[in-house]
């Protein structure tokens, strides 16, 4: 699809792509800033920032085209959000309460992204 389909963007398809680009800048700007003053900074904030930052790039490009493979790429958030429960209980929970943000908004995207041309 490109910027040249005639169906609009739905509210809804607004407001799921809004939650998955707050969260994806939001934790940019989050594991930047925590590798610059945590005081034994880890390559895993600056690996977890890198992955936000495409995935911004996504979001902001082909995923507001209504670009099915962006849709079917950003799943793939999930899976490492979710996991992180199970290596550090402390700040788990927080990043599993992400993964549903995401996971709720990709199927808030869902139809608009899936409409019939």
């Amino acid at each position: 699809m490109s910027e040249m389909n005639p169906k609009p963007r739905s509210l809804v398809f607004k407001i799921g792509w809004g939650i998955l680009l707050f969260i994806s800048i939001g934790n940019v700007l989050g594991h930047i800033g925590l590798s610059i003053f945590e005081s034994q900074p880890s390559t895993v904030f600056v690996t977890w920032a890198g992955m936000n930052f495409l995935a911004a790039g996504i979001l902001l490009i082909p995923y507001w085209r209504r670009e099915r493979w962006a849709w079917f790429l950003v799943w793939a958030l999930v899976i490492p959000y979710a996991l992180v429960i199970l290596f550090n209980q402390d700040v788990g929970p927080i990043y599993l309460g992400e993964a549903a943000l995401i996971a709720l908004g990709q199927l808030l995207t869902y139809r608009t992204v899936f409409a019939k041309e």
